[in-house]
């Protein structure tokens, strides 16, 4: 394999890092520029990605990624490093096939990372799986805060955000008095709780339980009908697209579940997907990055957007679309399913 230097793969990958860091399995709504918890050493507020991680793709945290660390921060590249354990040389081979530069571009040679001492790990950049302990830990904390929420609660999170309570209910959203904030779990392609975001009641900051691997925001009610399924941004995005009775999934972020998607469509047996992107620059660059990867897998994939009056699918529910609005949005990009031959030799990895 002849790989393409260092300057021209980090050219590709300027303006797609939040993208890249996500499908190597660092949760994307972690990269959002404000103090996590690491997702390497799991320690609180001390992970953070750089100002303008887009173009560089550079994070650190105060503990075990800094400027004292054996690989220190900076750029993309050396951002993989310090997350998978890589070598520089098995981390431009990952990235350049992710990329689809270089002679063994979307071969899946380079699927396999090759750990720091030199030897394959034979695991694919995806998400690392829950435990069965994290999982059950998880599932504790939702059934805790489903019966902690009030019909008061429930009144005023449904005014607040203009979603039905039998949506929100369908979500298993719940309150959590020690976060003072709302619970919305996160789901793995079977259905299982992996993490919990939280919504506060006081300003409507963001952030997850310390512990929460990103997944799927999925409705305990929803039933596969048909082949075609809707993917939205977020979890009031998807209670939206309930009130409207649209199949859908939400995905935790414009960047993220790609891996638990792919898995998901697979398992249900959904053949066609609809990503309904936001209108900005990076919800539209995650819809296209994800239907390219739908339909490596055989998925047929069109990305729309809501309309220009609207930000996203809940605020032009809002704004009264109805359900026949949704399924007719005029479609911007076209994903064909890839034969099953070109796919022989694809490992799937987000």
């Amino acid at each position: 394999m002849t790989r393409p230097s260092w300057s021209h793969i980090n050219s590709v990958a300027r303006g797609r890092w939040v993208e890249i860091l996500a499908a190597a399995g660092i949760p994307a709504d972690r990269l959002d520029g404000r103090g996590h918890a690491c997702p390497r050493c799991g320690g609180s507020d001390r992970f953070s990605a750089f100002e303008n991680i887009q173009q560089r793709g550079a994070v650190h945290c105060r503990h075990c990624f800094t400027s004292g660390s054996s690989i220190r921060p900076g750029n993309g590249i050396a951002t993989l490093m310090w997350w998978a354990g890589g070598t520089f040389t098995s981390t431009l081979d990952w990235l350049s096939d992710h990329l689809g530069v270089g002679e063994a571009s979307g071969s899946g040679h380079n699927r396999d990372w090759i750990g720091a001492s030199g030897s394959p790990t034979h695991q694919p950049a995806k998400p690392r799986e829950s435990t069965a302990a994290e999982v059950r830990r998880m599932t504790q904390l939702t059934s805790h805060a489903m019966r902690c929420i009030t019909a008061v609660q429930f009144h005023e999170l449904s005014n607040h955000l203009g979603i039905s309570e039998s949506s929100l209910r369908s979500l298993c959203v719940g309150y959590s008095t020690d976060y003072q904030a709302t619970t919305w779990p996160m789901r793995n392609s079977q259905g299982d709780v992996v993490g919990i975001r939280l919504r506060s009641t006081v300003d409507d900051k963001k952030w997850s339980v310390r512990g929460s691997r990103s997944g799927l925001f999925l409705s305990r009610n929803h039933r596969p009908d048909g082949e075609r399924v809707f993917i939205v941004e977020g979890p009031s995005d998807l209670a939206a697209a309930l009130d409207l009775e649209i199949a859908c999934i939400g995905r935790p972020s414009c960047c993220g579940g790609t891996h638990q998607i792919g898995q998901y469509l697979a398992r249900v047996g959904y053949r066609q997907a609809t990503i309904i992107a936001d209108r900005d620059e990076a919800g539209i660059a995650g819809a296209m990055s994800l239907a390219k990867r739908l339909s490596m897998r055989g998925v047929t994939t069109s990305v729309v957007t809501v309309a220009d009056h609207a930000k996203d699918l809940r605020q032009w529910r809002q704004k009264g679309a109805t359900k026949t609005d949704v399924q007719t949005l005029d479609v911007i990009q076209h994903f064909a399913a890839r034969p099953i031959s070109e796919q022989l030799n694809f490992d799937f990895a987000a």
